[in-house]
Protein backbone atom coordinates (compact mmCIF):
# COMPACT_ATOMS: atom_id res chain seq x y z
CA UNK A 1 0.00 0.00 0.00
CA UNK A 2 1.30 3.33 -0.66
CA UNK A 3 0.93 6.65 0.77
CA UNK A 4 -0.05 9.64 -1.42
CA UNK A 5 -0.88 13.49 -0.47
CA UNK A 6 -4.08 14.31 -2.70
CA UNK A 7 -4.48 17.92 -3.60
CA UNK A 8 -6.81 20.19 -5.94
CA UNK A 9 -7.24 23.84 -6.58
CA UNK A 10 -10.44 23.49 -8.28
CA UNK A 11 -13.01 24.34 -5.06
CA UNK A 12 -10.65 26.77 -3.30
CA UNK A 13 -12.59 28.39 -0.98
CA UNK A 14 -14.30 28.39 3.09
CA UNK A 15 -16.05 24.86 3.10
CA UNK A 16 -13.96 23.01 1.24
CA UNK A 17 -10.79 20.49 1.08
CA UNK A 18 -7.78 21.61 -0.43
CA UNK A 19 -5.37 18.49 0.63
CA UNK A 20 -5.62 14.77 1.95
CA UNK A 21 -3.55 12.25 2.53
CA UNK A 22 -4.77 8.86 1.75
CA UNK A 23 -3.44 5.15 1.78
CA UNK A 24 -4.04 3.69 -1.59
CA UNK A 25 -2.31 0.76 -4.06
CA UNK A 26 -1.90 3.12 -6.76
CA UNK A 27 -2.26 6.97 -8.16
CA UNK A 28 -5.24 5.55 -10.30
CA UNK A 29 -6.82 4.58 -6.99
CA UNK A 30 -5.78 7.59 -4.70
CA UNK A 31 -7.61 10.03 -7.24
CA UNK A 32 -10.94 8.27 -7.00
CA UNK A 33 -10.98 8.76 -3.05
CA UNK A 34 -12.56 12.07 -1.92
CA UNK A 35 -11.51 13.61 1.03
CA UNK A 36 -13.48 12.38 3.01
CA UNK A 37 -13.32 8.70 2.44
CA UNK A 38 -15.99 8.04 -0.55
CA UNK A 39 -14.93 7.47 -4.23
CA UNK A 40 -15.26 10.75 -5.81
CA UNK A 41 -18.53 9.27 -7.92
CA UNK A 42 -20.52 8.09 -4.82
CA UNK A 43 -19.83 11.78 -3.27
CA UNK A 44 -22.71 13.92 -2.50
CA UNK A 45 -20.80 17.13 -1.85
CA UNK A 46 -18.90 17.86 -5.16
CA UNK A 47 -18.09 21.46 -3.88
CA UNK A 48 -16.24 19.94 -0.80
CA UNK A 49 -13.33 18.68 -3.32
CA UNK A 50 -13.71 17.70 -6.92
CA UNK A 51 -15.79 15.98 -9.49
CA UNK A 52 -13.03 13.98 -10.82
CA UNK A 53 -10.03 12.26 -10.50
CA UNK A 54 -8.33 14.06 -13.33
CA UNK A 55 -8.62 17.30 -11.63
CA UNK A 56 -6.88 15.55 -8.43
CA UNK A 57 -2.59 15.44 -8.22
CA UNK A 58 -0.87 12.74 -6.44
CA UNK A 59 2.15 12.67 -5.01
CA UNK A 60 3.71 9.60 -3.64
CA UNK A 61 5.20 10.13 0.04
CA UNK A 62 5.92 6.53 1.40
CA UNK A 63 4.96 3.26 1.84
CA UNK A 64 2.44 2.15 4.44
CA UNK A 65 2.83 -0.65 6.45
CA UNK A 66 1.18 -4.27 5.01
CA UNK A 67 -1.89 -4.17 7.06
CA UNK A 68 -3.28 -0.80 6.38
CA UNK A 69 -6.09 -0.85 4.23
CA UNK A 70 -7.19 1.84 1.60
CA UNK A 71 -8.41 5.16 3.60
CA UNK A 72 -8.10 8.36 4.32
CA UNK A 73 -5.49 9.32 7.05
CA UNK A 74 -5.57 13.37 7.07
CA UNK A 75 -7.80 15.77 4.96
CA UNK A 76 -6.74 19.37 5.00
CA UNK A 77 -10.67 21.32 5.89
CA UNK A 78 -10.87 25.43 5.29
CA UNK A 79 -13.97 25.82 7.37
CA UNK A 80 -15.85 29.56 7.27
Amino acid sequence: MNIYLLTQDENTGYNTYDACVVCAESEEDAKRISSYGKDIADKDEHYAWVASPEKVTATLIGKAANDIKQKVILGSFNAS
